[in-house]
């Protein structure tokens, strides 16, 4: 792809080839391996596929989707988000050029289309993202952060965990909010980034106490405090406890 620093201005050079998180599609077969994967896989996540009958076109329509730069080192197009895209040639004289991902977007699947179709692109298959309501979202993120307490913490029974929770914090002697930081993790899921900040105290009337005292201000931010009795957390919207799976 030496031809792309012919054709635009290299104004991203602050990007470099390790900053890619995508897969790039450069030929038919890979991409026709793709979709037989995701046909077996049954796993459909959103995506836009169109054609172009010239390539630079295609390489234009795809530096106007924001996600999509150009590394100053090897002067590839790169993704800065864990999708699917690219462009090959056909064969027959056309271009396909593809953007794919689980954490599509409607904005960044309509910034998608409208540069493919700005750079005459035509339309060959699409699907658009369904649009989940707030609490949809908030369950699946906390399921993410569940997954990521079972990786850390080790598996305990629950066993009328809740009842001792309840018991303790209507137990005012001796509480002390408490607990000794234990790591911080940041994780990219579906394209949202998570930052999980995990602790461990002496009881869950100290937990309770501890998360209390803090703030959370940012949806995407989960303090998880582990106990004898169960494991705790705080998110954007308040204290919950962390049910393991069984």
């Amino acid at each position: 792809m030496g031809f792309l620093e012919k054709l635009i201005k290299k104004k991203d050079s602050r990007f470099l080839q390790s900053d890619n998180r995508g897969t790039f599609h450069s030929s038919v077969e890979q991409a026709t391996g793709y979709w037989l994967e995701r046909k077996n896989s049954k796993k459909f996540d959103p995506f836009l596929l169109y054609k172009f009958i010239d390539e630079t076109d295609a390489v234009r329509a795809l530096m106007e989707i924001s996600c999509i730069k150009i590394a100053e080192d090897s002067e590839e197009l790169i993704c800065t988000l864990p999708f699917i895209y690219g462009y090959y040639s056909t064969g027959s004289e056309e271009f396909e050029a593809v953007l794919c991902g689980s954490g599509m977007t409607e904005d960044m699947y309509d910034e998608a289309k409208n540069a493919f179709l700005k750079n005459k692109g035509a339309l060959i298959n699409e699907k658009r993202p369904v649009q989940k309501n707030k609490k949809e979202v908030k369950k699946e993120v906390e399921k993410e952060v569940e997954k990521e307490v079972e990786k850390t913490v080790p598996e305990e029974k629950e066993e009328s965990a809740e009842k001792n929770i309840i018991d303790e914090k209507n137990t005012a002697n001796d509480i002390k909010p408490e607990a000794e930081f234990i790591s911080e993790e940041k994780k990219v899921k579906n394209g949202k980034e998570m930052r999980i900040m995990m602790y461990k105290a002496e009881s869950a009337k100290n937990a309770i106490a501890f998360l209390e005292t803090k703030l959370v201000l940012k949806p995407n931010m989960f303090i998880i405090v582990k106990t004898p009795q169960g494991i705790l957390g705080r998110s954007y919207e308040g204290i919950y406890k962390v049910r393991k799976k069984q």
